[in-house]
């Protein structure tokens, strides 16, 4: 979280997060609660068809949405790109007044 999330967002992401896991562990149960009798009978498929169903949400935002790790990429060798991120990822948080120089 600290590479990839601005620092003015970083608590409210983080946050964010922390409650993504309450919500999928509520979720997880109340699909058990829909779909097995008990812990040896039920349609344990459908309840991993319908738990597949948020996680593909949440896999097609992140390739959309959130960019390589600027350390990442200068790790791997593609330093003018990497360059460019942590640029971006300054910009966001410090301002006007940040540049990186090879």
């Amino acid at each position: 979280m600290t590479e990839c999330i601005p620092f003015v967002v970083r608590g409210k992401v983080i946050v964010a997060l922390q409650m993504m896991y309450v919500l999928g562990r509520t979720w997880l149960i109340l699909l058990a609660m829909v779909f097995l009798e008990n812990l040896h009978e039920g349609n344990w498929r459908a309840m991993a068809l319908m738990n597949a169903i948020p996680c593909f949400i949440c896999m097609m935002g992140s390739y959309f949405y959130l960019e390589e790790s600027g350390r990442f990429l200068v790790c791997c060798g593609d330093f003018e790109e990497g360059i460019k991120v942590m640029t971006k990822m300054g910009l966001e948080n410090v301002g006007q007044d940040f540049e990186i120089t090879p």
